[in-house]
């Protein structure tokens, strides 16, 4: 087995473990930490960034992405196209 199949099995092992609260805590941490560092970079309103759509076992939140929306950031998300290759789209609240 590979080093990084090895290292992913490793974390989706250790996600599943997690309780909804320990998944809640990790959630805000990161959504501090990602909303942090945005304010310390300066970045300019209207910036893009770029992030995903995490699955409920995944670190991350929807919670994140209207966060960063709401302070005026474009975040795109990506997508599998019909021919599998990923694009991108915008991502907004609600699927407005």
């Amino acid at each position: 087995m590979s080093n990084k199949r090895a290292l992913r099995t490793q974390v989706i092992t250790s996600r599943k473990r997690r309780t909804g609260p320990e998944r809640e805590l990790s959630r805000a941490g990161i959504r501090t930490a990602v909303l942090s560092w945005c304010a310390q970079a300066r970045l300019a309103e209207g910036s893009r960034i770029a992030a995903y759509e995490p699955l409920p076992s995944e670190p991350g939140s929807v919670e994140l992405l209207a966060d960063l929306h709401r302070a005026g950031y474009q975040v795109i998300v990506p997508i599998t196209l019909q021919d599998r290759d990923l694009d991108w789209v915008r991502w907004l609240p609600s699927g407005e």
